[in-house]
C-alpha cells in the first residue's frame, strides 16, 4: 500500500491494499480472542445505566411538573424529549447485544442528554 501510494501514485490500489491489511489485521485479532468491533464492554454498560438513570430522574421530573401546573406546552415538550431519550436507548441497547460497544456508548450518551433536555424543560 506504501508502495502503491508513494511510488506508483496509485491511490485507489492504495486505499484497497491498505484496506485489504486492515481487514486481515482485524481477523487475526479476533481470531486470537479480541474484539475488532471497538469500544469497552464495561464503558458502553455504564453509559446504558447512565442512561437508564437520567431517563428516570425526567420521568419523575415531568411527574412532578404537572404536580406543580408547569404549563402542558412545556410538559410536551419533556414528554418528546424523553422519548427521543427511550427510543436512541434502545438503539444502544440493540448496538450492546450486536457487540458494537462504541456505538452503544455513544447513543447512550445521547439518550443522557436528551432525558436530560427533558428535565431542563420542566425546570
Amino acid at each position: 500500500a506504501v508502495h502503491e501510494f508513494f511510488v506508483n501514485r496509485d491511490f485507489s490500489e492504495a486505499y484497497d491494499l491498505a484496506d485489504d491489511a486492515l481487514q486481515n489485521a482485524e481477523d487475526a485479532f479476533d481470531d486470537a480472542g479480541g474484539d475488532s468491533n471497538g469500544g469497552d464492554k464495561e464503558d458502553a454498560q455504564d453509559a446504558i445505566e447512565d442512561a437508564e438513570d437520567a431517563i428516570d430522574d425526567a420521568e419523575d421530573e415531568i411527574a412532578d411538573a404537572r404536580r406543580r401546573g408547569v404549563s402542558i406546552t412545556l410538559i410536551n415538550r419533556a414528554e418528546n424529549f424523553l422519548d427521543d431519550a427511550r427510543d436512541k436507548l434502545d438503539d444502544a441497547d440493540n448496538e450492546y447485544d450486536d457487540k458494537d460497544y462504541d456505538d452503544a456508548e455513544e447513543l447512550a450518551q445521547d439518550a443522557e442528554e436528551l432525558a436530560k433536555d427533558a428535565s431542563d424543560e420542566v425546570n
